[in-house]
């Protein structure tokens, strides 16, 4: 069959677009072809012009950038690939398109390029430029249960090298059994290499399936498949099933490195990568995975980010998403990774190892439920029994559920791990050789450690371990089957315990089963002054005994351990005759911890010393005299007394009728400053202004006799000077007062009772 060149000058497209800018040059000469083209040049009249080689060495097509080859819609399944053992090349980026409608009954695929060698001996390498794929297949049933694919590259025995590929796949179903797009495939022994690019798989159908894969490599047989990415890589798939029936599907894929066959050797390696995978049901299943790696596969990912979503429109479908999954002995290995965020309508997991290997490059891993199933499950990470999660970069995990399992997690060394959410459901193995927070972010876990710690745990006071914890950075696989929860503290291992505001007080600070320290182990309190007197520090079972030998440290100066029991000293043995506020401090800290006792309790902690503490409480003692707040109620008092007097004596000289009422106002002020006050061997003064009125009434009774009432207010300032100089008090007062006058002639009694 001949193939006639469809040509089109694409020029005047290429001008429009530059006219308001200064454009260096343009294409003049860019060209569409007629495809398919055929590696070994088989009914390539088409492209006759453009080609080099033979048989013996393959064959090259020179092309200009931005050309096009277009699949007529009767022209075969591929835009460019044969299966004749002849090399292809490929020269200038050009583009593959294909837009292929039609009724059928039978399973067809389209390919951007089909890589098909066709045996082991007969191998097929095809080679080009950076290159454009767009592949959309759209069918509709017209009978039976028909497979509909579109593919961006098929490769199949042979090797696919390009430079930059941007792919587009597109399978559009009606009525189909299964409509499927896949960006990248490789099966039975094909390899593909890209420089990176973006890839972009869709399935839409309103039949039993809809299935989306950026890259899937299969398998199938005993030679190695092996697809890689050298360059920065984006990698989207969506699939969408509209059927109402609810055992319809949709499922959508980043990368599936399944390996169907035996082959140990299947592999994706990928450089940076972005994933985003989401499946929509309007009433089935939907499932969404960014990474699935299974039987033995390799997947290597660089830098990027996994963004996965399942919405099953019906409240009963399920709609599980999976960020990473791995199965029967797979491997996972992300290297300075980034985010992962999961959100599922049914179920949502961050890293799902049913088996295998994961390891974990650092980023935040979000698991949350987006649709309106209150018993869906938000999990950051499972482990299976035989599956191991390793931890090579710093990992926030929150979700509802942080982590379950019972395999084996492994935090590194220079790691630090926090898990924002619950891990009562994991009995599985920690191995903690960097840093691991539970209940609680990575930067709060930070918070709490010393320069010199070495590998950390960090847990709230109050914690029950249900799995075996590991601390210290040549923390290894227990050698058997550990039953029950251990803690095992190595000799450079730190466990920071932290009483949190919502700490009761005297739960065990660690319930576990049974415990063990080294010597130089350290355990550290932090709010230690929460925890009551007597507390047990490790809970172990009854056949357990609970570990002494280890360097306790505590945030407070009266706190220590006595046989696994927290003990609070007496403020008499820790500070001696040194403390003004004896009893305050042993009543802020032992007692009823009211106003204050907070400031009290930050004082004799933080590694202060005793001397320090001491200098600071004692501060505090005379803070109110320092800082002239007596004086201010005296100059007040006396300021109010002084306008009474006044107003009383004058009123006691007056000649008013029985039963004569009137009123008076008068103002007052008062400046004072004092130096040189002292309390032992501290000196301290204040300084004092005050200004206020007091508005009265009285009535006469009579013989020179007067009863009233006044009402004061004022306001002003007293600043202590010396010790805890700047100390600065604002004062604000009033007052009420009932008063009463008598002239004896020989002298006047005045007598007032106020409350200010």
């Amino acid at each position: 069959m001949r193939f006639a060149p469809r040509k089109q000058n694409l020029s005047t497209n290429v001008l429009l677009a530059c006219f308001a800018f200064s454009c260096a040059a343009t294409s003049a000469h860019a060209t569409e072809y007629e495809g398919p083209l055929n590696a070994d040049n088989y009914g390539n009249e088409a492209f006759a012009g453009i080609v080099t080689g033979d048989d013996e060495e393959g064959y090259t097509y020179h092309f200009d950038d931005d050309d096009q080859i277009v699949l007529g819609s009767s022209s075969g399944n591929y835009v460019v690939g044969g299966q004749w053992g002849i090399d292809l090349t490929i020269s200038g980026k050009i583009s593959l398109v294909a837009d292929v409608s039609s009724n059928t009954s039978n399973t067809t695929m389209i390919n951007g390029i089909d890589v098909w060698a066709g045996s082991e001996e007969s191998f097929y390498t095809l080679k080009t430029d950076d290159i454009n794929i767009n592949v959309t297949h759209s069918a509709t049933a017209s009978s039976g249960n028909p497979w509909i694919y579109a593919n961006g590259i098929n490769n199949t025995y042979g090797e696919t090298v390009t430079g930059s590929a941007d792919i587009t796949a597109k399978a559009i179903g009606k009525d189909v059994y299964a409509a499927v797009a896949l960006g990248l495939i490789s099966q039975n022994g094909g390899t593909i290499s890209i420089d990176g690019g973006a890839i972009e798989a869709v399935a839409e159908n309103n039949g039993f399936a809809a299935q989306a894969i950026g890259i899937s490599d299969e398998g199938h047989n005993v030679r190695t498949d092996k697809i890689t990415s050298s360059g920065e890589l984006s990698i989207t798939s969506n699939a969408v099933n509209s059927s109402e029936d609810t055992s319809s599907r949709a499922i959508a894929y980043g990368i599936n490195n399944a390996n169907s066959g035996d082959d140990p050797e299947v592999s994706v390696e990928l450089v940076d990568t972005t994933i985003f995978a989401v499946a929509q049901a309007a009433n089935g299943s939907a499932e969404a995975v960014g990474i699935y790696g299974g039987n033995a596969s390799t997947t290597k990912v660089g830098e990027g980010s996994i963004y996965v979503e399942t919405v099953a429109d019906n409240s009963e479908s399920s709609g599980q998403a999976y960020g990473i999954y791995t199965n029967v002995g797979a491997k996972t290995l992300t290297k300075g990774w980034g985010d992962i965020t999961v959100r599922g309508s049914s179920a949502a997991v961050g890293i799902y190892a049913d088996d295998g290997e994961v390891s974990y490059g650092g980023g935040t891993i979000t698991a949350d439920i987006s649709g309106e199933n209150d018993d869906g499950a938000a999990l950051g990470i499972y482990i299976g029994e035989t599956a191991t999660v390793s931890l090579a970069g710093d990992t926030d995990v929150n979700a509802f559920d942080a982590l379950m399992g019972t395999g084996r997690l492994v935090v590194k060394e220079q790691t630090v791990a926090g898990f924002f959410g619950s891990v009562d459901e994991f009995t599985g193995e920690v191995l903690v050789q960097g840093v691991t927070g539970l209940g609680m972010s990575t930067l709060e876990a930070e918070s709490y450690r010393e320069d010199t710690d070495g590998a950390t745990l960090v847990l709230h006071a109050g914690s029950t371990l249900t799995g075996s914890y590991t601390i210290g950075a040549n923390a290894q696989v227990s050698a058997g089957a550990k039953s029950g929860s251990s803690l095992d503290l190595l000799s450079d291992a730190t466990l920071i315990i932290v009483a949190s505001e919502d700490y009761d007080g005297n739960a065990a600070l660690v319930t576990v089963d049974t415990a063990s320290t080294e010597s130089s182990s350290v355990v550290r309190l932090v709010n230690s002054a929460r925890v009551d007197e007597g507390t047990t520090i490790f809970q172990v079972d009854e056949e357990s005994i609970a570990p002494s030998d280890f360097v306790f440290e505590t945030d407070n100066l009266l706190t220590e351990v006595v046989d696994n029991r927290i003990v609070k000293k007496s403020v008499q043995s820790v500070f001696g005759n040194v403390l003004l506020l004896k009893n305050s401090v042993t009543a802020a800290l032992y007692g009823e911890q009211g106003e204050g006792a907070d400031r009290v309790i930050e004082l004799t902690s933080d590694a202060l010393s005793t001397v320090a503490s001491a200098a600071e409480l004692n501060k505090i003692a005379l803070m109110g005299a320092a800082g002239g707040s007596q004086i201010a109620a005296s100059n007040a008092t006396l300021m109010i007394d002084d306008s009474l007097m006044r107003h009383g004596s004058a009123l006691a000289m007056s000649e008013r009728d029985v039963g004569q009422a009137a009123l008076w106002i008068d103002l007052n002020g008062s400046v004072s400053r004092a130096n040189d006050f002292s309390v032992g061997s501290i000196n301290y003064g204040y300084k004092s202004d005050l200004a206020g009125a007091s508005i009265g009434a009285d009535y006469s009774l009579g013989n020179g006799s007067f009863v009233g009432a006044a009402l004061s207010f004022g306001t002003g300032s007293v600043r202590g000077q010396g010790v805890r100089g700047g100390t600065k008090n604002d004062v604000d007062y009033w007052a009420v007062h009932a008063y009463g006058v008598w002239n004896t002639g020989i002298a006047n009694v005045i007598g007032s009772f106020g409350w200010l």
